[in-house]
């Protein structure tokens, strides 16, 4: 009840009285699990990971206590204990796409980015079109080089977001990617329809003028660079984007006015 109502203090109290009272009963693996949720929620990890242990040692094959422990190893980039509790949390019987995600993330902290392919495409089987997964998937296929999976995904994001603000940074990745594919009109088409979703999205204006720059229409990146500026004006990149032109094309004065007002 004090726990439901926010009087952690007593709460907490309470729940290390269960535990003393219950020794290794069920009220006292549920008093662990609460204290772990609430350690968790103060971001006091040595906390949480010392009572989802003692949950788990007392319920060794508890799906949701094995996941939360995995969750804080992964914080603490434990990254295969993490992985180990993760999967044992799906031979328990967790089938949450997020417990593919996480596993994931840790193989890519390992740097075995295939193997975190394969547990988001585990994720998708489970949810197909699951924006969180296809991010997650399309991020890892960048990082890789596979631009053109890259791109399917974030294509797929595209048709399955209604427009909101997964829709506009699906556009913007997709636009990086196809810029760095040479595909520029393909690449400009994408920050336009971002920018038509949201006027103020200054990332999108940014990537615009590159890509505009690298399709060689400067005029035009600049006129982008300066909309972007005008909407982040604190943001300097906008303004070495312009300096950066100048100085590589010779017009040195506009370059030192530039970066001088930065």
């Amino acid at each position: 009840s004090q726990f439901r109502q926010g009087s952690i203090p007593e709460a907490i109290e309470n729940f290390r009285k269960a535990i003393i009272a219950s020794g290794s009963g069920q009220v006292a693996v549920l008093s662990h699990g609460h204290l772990g949720s609430i350690y968790f929620n103060r971001e006091d990890y040595d906390g949480a990971e010392h009572h989802f242990r003692e949950a788990l040692r007392l319920k060794p094959n508890e799906a949701k206590y094995l996941y939360n422990l995995g969750t804080i190893l992964l914080k603490k980039k434990k990254n295969e204990e993490a992985i180990s509790l993760f999967q044992k949390a799906l031979d328990a019987g967790a089938n949450a796409p997020q417990v593919f995600r996480y596993i994931a993330e840790a193989l890519v902290n390992l740097r075995q980015t295939s193997l975190a392919i394969n547990a988001l495409q585990k994720a998708l089987q489970i949810k197909p079109n699951d924006l969180d997964t296809m991010f997650q998937l399309a991020d890892v296929y960048y990082s890789t080089g596979e631009l053109g999976q890259a791109e399917e995904m974030f294509r797929g994001i595209i048709r399955n977001s209604p427009g909101d603000s997964n829709t506009e940074t699906a556009l913007i990745n997709l636009g990086i990617i196809l810029d760095d594919m040479d595909r520029h009109a393909e690449a400009i088409s994408a920050f336009e329809q971002a920018i038509s979703l949201n006027p103020k999205n200054e990332n999108a204006y940014y990537n615009l003028g590159l890509a505009y720059k690298n399709s060689g229409e400067p005029t035009k990146a600049i006129e982008n660079w300066r909309r972007a500026t005008a909407l982040n004006p604190g943001l300097i990149r906008n303004r070495e984007a312009i300096g950066d032109y100048y100085l590589e094309n010779g017009f040195y004065q506009e370059a030192v006015k530039e970066f001088a007002d930065i």
